[in-house]
């Protein structure tokens, strides 16, 4: 697949729509595409970033690598990967401290992450930009923390379900994600989440076939939520 350059390509919004085209230019030098067949490895936890990666297209998700994996958010086009290493002072850790893999086929580009903080550094438009995605990125975090700290197993089963439909924009979903990935969403072990899930099923607020999910009672799905 032909990705046009940062220039003429139809996805230019937040800190890319604050670039003039000489910038924009600036950024394009050295682009790489690069098309990550489902269960690649995008980026390491542990590495350093050398790009900005920006998801053409695709499904991928962000976890943390350890005894048990936690899956924080599930990334689909349009999104950028290693923003935050634009602006990390010196002395800093400035490795990745995620890592994402793809959940299906994705198209995305490799942007020179020196190229792109010599623009930004020049121009408060596009380091405004940034800020406001990362405060985005931390309060979505923030939630995430506060829900694993605080909700009960079935609250959190019930919130990664709200979740995924939030991210398809419907109630009946085509799960890209194993039991595994749920499990790890919501910070709960598999043979609990399988539990929960068939329980839901029962209870006639969630249909779950293979891999398709329809929510069948989202106000009772999401009263599970506020209150577990």
């Amino acid at each position: 697949m032909f990705i046009p350059s940062c220039v003429n390509c139809q996805f230019k919004k937040n800190f890319f729509a604050k670039m003039s085209p000489e910038e924009l230019e600036i950024v394009n030098t050295n682009r790489k595409e690069i098309k990550y067949q489902k269960g690649d490895l995008i980026c390491k936890q542990g590495t350093t970033p050398t790009h900005i990666i920006c998801m053409y297209n695709g499904l991928a998700k962000i976890y943390i690598e350890g005894n048990s994996s936690i899956l924080l958010q599930i990334l689909t086009s349009q999104n950028y990967i290693g923003i935050q290493n634009i602006i990390v002072p010196e002395n800093t850790d400035d490795t990745y401290h995620y890592s994402v893999s793809a959940l299906e086929d994705t198209h995305a580009c490799l942007l020179d992450i020196n190229q792109f903080r010599k623009v930004a550094y020049n121009n408060l438009s596009v380091s405004i930009e940034i800020l406001h995605y990362l405060a985005k990125m931390e309060a979505e975090f923030l939630k995430k923390i506060e829900t694993l700290s605080q909700k009960n197993s079935h609250g959190r089963i019930a919130d990664a379900l709200l979740y995924l439909t939030e991210i398809f924009n419907t109630d009946k979903i085509d799960l890209r994600l194993t039991r595994k990935d749920i499990a790890d969403f919501s910070s709960t072990s598999l043979e609990n989440t399988i539990r929960i899930l068939s329980e839901l099923k029962s209870d006639n607020i969630i249909n779950l076939d293979g891999k398709r999910l329809e929510i069948l009672d989202k106000k009772k799905l999401t009263q599970i939520r506020n209150l577990g």
